[in-house]
């Protein structure tokens, strides 16, 4: 999705990682023509889903060998939605939830489309 929207940007909650308080601040004295300093490039995006999914996919296999196969209630579940914009380079959403409560994901997920559709 990120890929098919030319996302160059990754905001997450872990600014700690990305310097991404540091970056914002930069915003009010940044100059007409200066690159946007939470700009990474198509590319960098790419390697973090990348890295994102492998993350996940370790994980997976962790709980899957400690559980003996049986731990679907314990898998997180997410959905990653582009969110519509004027004009400016393209922004998503990463909501998630604990594994079956799907059904609770996919209604709060509906409703954040109905927010930005508005």
């Amino acid at each position: 999705m990120a890929a098919g929207a030319n996302a160059t940007i990754v905001l997450n909650n872990q600014s700690q990682f990305n310097g991404a308080a540091t970056k914002l601040r930069m915003l009010k004295d940044r100059h007409p023509g200066e690159a946007h300093p939470l700009d990474v490039g198509t590319n960098a995006v790419a390697r973090y889903f990348k890295i994102e999914d492998e993350c996940a996919q370790a994980v997976r296999l962790k709980v899957l060998a400690a559980s003996g196969g049986n731990s679907a209630a314990h898998f997180i579940c997410g959905t990653n939605q582009s969110l519509p914009r004027q004009s400016g380079p393209p922004v998503g959403l990463m909501l998630v939830t604990r594994g079956g409560h799907d059904h609770l994901l996919f209604g709060n997920a509906a409703t954040v489309e109905r927010l930005f559709a508005a």
